[in-house]
Protein backbone atom coordinates (compact mmCIF):
# COMPACT_ATOMS: atom_id res chain seq x y z
CA UNK A 1 0.00 0.00 0.00
CA UNK A 2 0.83 3.42 -0.50
CA UNK A 3 -0.21 6.75 0.84
CA UNK A 4 0.46 9.96 -0.77
CA UNK A 5 -0.24 13.66 0.93
CA UNK A 6 -0.14 16.79 -1.02
CA UNK A 7 3.17 18.24 -1.17
CA UNK A 8 4.70 14.85 -2.44
CA UNK A 9 4.73 13.01 0.66
CA UNK A 10 4.53 9.56 0.68
CA UNK A 11 4.21 6.31 3.24
CA UNK A 12 4.16 2.42 1.99
CA UNK A 13 3.50 -0.59 3.94
CA UNK A 14 2.76 -4.54 3.96
CA UNK A 15 -0.47 -5.23 4.92
CA UNK A 16 0.63 -8.62 5.79
CA UNK A 17 3.23 -7.25 7.77
CA UNK A 18 2.41 -4.41 10.20
CA UNK A 19 -1.04 -3.78 12.10
CA UNK A 20 -2.00 -0.69 12.93
CA UNK A 21 -3.54 0.81 16.31
CA UNK A 22 -6.63 2.74 16.65
CA UNK A 23 -4.99 6.25 17.19
CA UNK A 24 -2.27 6.10 13.85
CA UNK A 25 -2.55 8.22 11.99
CA UNK A 26 -1.08 8.70 7.67
CA UNK A 27 -0.80 12.28 6.64
CA UNK A 28 -2.94 13.25 9.30
CA UNK A 29 -5.71 11.12 8.46
CA UNK A 30 -6.69 8.10 10.78
CA UNK A 31 -6.38 4.53 9.82
CA UNK A 32 -9.56 2.50 10.37
CA UNK A 33 -7.78 -0.60 12.50
CA UNK A 34 -10.50 -2.98 11.12
CA UNK A 35 -9.52 -2.79 7.87
CA UNK A 36 -6.17 -1.58 8.25
CA UNK A 37 -6.52 1.78 5.77
CA UNK A 38 -6.97 5.13 5.97
CA UNK A 39 -10.51 6.55 6.07
CA UNK A 40 -11.11 8.00 2.95
CA UNK A 41 -10.21 11.37 2.72
CA UNK A 42 -9.74 13.83 0.15
CA UNK A 43 -5.97 14.91 1.27
CA UNK A 44 -4.82 11.61 0.88
CA UNK A 45 -4.37 9.59 -2.48
CA UNK A 46 -4.23 5.29 -1.30
CA UNK A 47 -3.23 3.01 -3.81
CA UNK A 48 -3.16 -0.60 -3.62
CA UNK A 49 0.28 -1.86 -5.37
CA UNK A 50 0.65 -5.52 -6.46
CA UNK A 51 4.10 -6.60 -7.39
CA UNK A 52 4.44 -9.60 -10.40
CA UNK A 53 7.08 -11.48 -10.68
CA UNK A 54 7.95 -13.03 -14.12
CA UNK A 55 9.31 -16.07 -15.07
CA UNK A 56 10.80 -17.66 -18.24
CA UNK A 57 8.75 -20.01 -20.06
CA UNK A 58 9.97 -23.29 -19.82
CA UNK A 59 12.80 -22.82 -17.09
CA UNK A 60 10.73 -21.73 -14.48
CA UNK A 61 13.45 -19.05 -13.02
CA UNK A 62 12.42 -15.69 -11.95
CA UNK A 63 14.07 -12.86 -14.18
CA UNK A 64 14.53 -10.51 -11.48
CA UNK A 65 16.49 -13.38 -9.59
CA UNK A 66 18.51 -14.46 -12.57
CA UNK A 67 19.00 -10.67 -13.82
CA UNK A 68 20.58 -10.21 -10.05
CA UNK A 69 22.87 -13.32 -10.77
CA UNK A 70 24.00 -12.54 -13.58
CA UNK A 71 24.63 -8.74 -12.99
CA UNK A 72 27.01 -10.34 -9.48
CA UNK A 73 28.45 -12.45 -12.05
CA UNK A 74 29.68 -10.16 -14.61
CA UNK A 75 31.33 -8.11 -12.04
CA UNK A 76 33.44 -11.62 -11.08
CA UNK A 77 33.89 -12.36 -14.80
CA UNK A 78 35.06 -8.59 -15.27
CA UNK A 79 37.45 -8.73 -12.57
CA UNK A 80 38.83 -11.81 -13.85
CA UNK A 81 39.44 -10.73 -17.04
CA UNK A 82 40.98 -7.51 -15.88
CA UNK A 83 43.80 -9.70 -13.96
CA UNK A 84 45.05 -10.81 -17.35
CA UNK A 85 44.81 -7.97 -19.14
Amino acid sequence: MRATMPGGGSVSWNPASVRFGSEVLIGGVPVDPRTQMPVPHPSLKVERITWVDFQFDGVGVSALGLLKAAASGIKGIVTEVERHL
